[in-house]
């Protein structure tokens, strides 16, 4: 039984499954979903599309042996935990440094020993008893972050499937002005009802800045003299002017612009193209701009309810809008055949998100402690006449039995230097 528990949580099968793991989630990226059919069916065939839903393809996430795999690394893990505690409790009660030899022997009266105590506390040692002799361990949460890391994996994971099976995914496209009750939900692959009536009330399309190239130009010899870089309402200065210049606005179509200068009086004056700016001898002229797609797109949209409120809000690329646990995402917009402007929404219900984080934010945790923290367990047994000195440690063990010599040796007393060696 031991065996086969040793093999179910073998780091082995861990690689070896997390590796079919990452394969198989690279291919789900780039096969087409599976409401695509016709995609599948042009890349394959339509008797190749068939073969491809029996053996889980078009809905890969889902699939028999994609879940089968996730299965068999939650039993590994499990394996792996129950197998790591044995060795744990071991190291924990002192069993594992009796196994190993004595790095020191001490005279074994009483006085030696109470002069031991508070070198090995010292040196981080904290008392427990085991057996005949007397156990010292320091780093024992290494094996809380060692569990923690473990079980926050299997609580991710379970989290995820409650996730995946008590959630949904819905798309919905609304025309702007209009409203709607139910959403495509590809579970089920059926409209589903809402909680709420999601009304598009608006749809606006925000602009980026025009970057502009302005040149400084010296009026006698008609030279630029320096370029500066700005944007519509961006702010610098003109060497040999006090004061500070900002673009108000600039004109694409005449290729012109309007700077405001505030002088250092307080006063405003309005510069415009190949005007000297206060009997400087210096003008500006515009020599480049630069346009960019819509900078961001806002939804205005709102929630009714029937026996609630209403409630209004924007919905833009990467901030939804969240209601009764549902996530609201703006997906896609323009205008149909007919010239009408529609929104597309994307309605996400993952009730397992929360523990999702949790799990996330444990397994760092655990990580981290694990990777810090290193258990050291030193036992004093008593042998005959004298007092062996046992040392287990996950890391460093070399390190920890020098400083022990050290600090141990002058417990020897007034024996002779052999009572103190190995």
């Amino acid at each position: 039984m031991q065996t086969f528990l040793n093999r179910l949580g073998s780091i082995k099968l861990t690689t070896t499954i997390l590796l079919l793991l990452a394969v198989a989630s690279a291919l789900g990226t780039f096969l087409p979903r599976g409401e695509d059919i016709r995609a599948w069916e042009n890349m394959v065939g339509a008797s190749g599309s068939r073969m491809a839903g029996t053996l889980g393809f078009t809905d890969f996430y889902h699939s028999w042996w994609f879940t089968s795999l996730l299965a068999v690394l939650v039993v590994n893990l499990a394996a792996c935990m129950a197998n790591r505690l044995g060795g744990m409790l071991a190291s924990l009660s002192g069993r594992t440094a009796m196994g190993m030899e004595a790095v020191l022997h001490l005279p074994g009266s009483e006085e030696s020993e109470s002069r031991a105590v508070p070198a090995l506390r010292s040196a981080g040692f904290r008392p427990g008893r085991w057996g005949g002799g007397r156990v010292y361990s320091k780093g024992a949460s290494s094996y809380l972050f060692t569990l923690l890391t473990h079980g926050s994996i299997l609580l991710i994971m379970a989290f995820s499937l409650f996730g995946s099976a008590a959630g949904f995914v819905a798309t919905q496209r609304v025309h702007v002005g209009n409203h709607t009750a139910t959403a495509f939900n590809w579970k089920t692959k059926g409209n589903s009802p809402l909680p709420f009536e999601l009304h598009a009330d608006d749809l606006a399309l925000l602009p980026n800045l025009i970057s502009v190239q302005l040149g400084v130009q010296d009026l006698d010899s008609q030279r630029k003299v320096r370029v500066i870089t700005t944007h519509e309402g961006g702010t610098f200065k003109v060497a040999g002017i006090r004061g500070l210049m900002k673009l108000e606005s600039f004109d694409i179509d005449r290729k012109d612009f309007q700077v405001s200068w505030n002088r250092t009086d307080g006063s405003r004056v309005e510069v415009r193209r190949d005007q000297e700016i206060g009997g400087s001898g210096l003008s500006l002229v515009p020599l480049a701009y630069a346009t960019w797609p819509e900078r961001q797109v806002l939804a205005r949209v709102t929630l009714a309810y029937e026996d609630a409120g209403d409630r209004s809000g924007d919905i833009s690329v990467n901030h939804p809008m969240v209601s009764d646990g549902i996530r609201i995402y703006l997906t896609d917009y323009g205008e149909d055949k007919f010239g009408f402007p529609y929104v597309g929404f994307q309605f996400v219900s993952d009730p397992g998100q929360t523990g999702l984080w949790i799990g996330c934010t444990l397994f760092l945790v655990g990580l981290t402690g694990a990777a810090f923290v290193r258990h050291s367990c030193v036992v004093l047994a008593r042998e005959g006449p004298n007092l062996g000195v046992y040392v287990s440690s996950r890391g460093k063990r070399e390190e920890i039995i020098s400083r022990l010599r050290e600090e141990l040796a002058p417990c020897a007393g007034d024996s002779d230097e052999a009572a103190c060696g190995p």
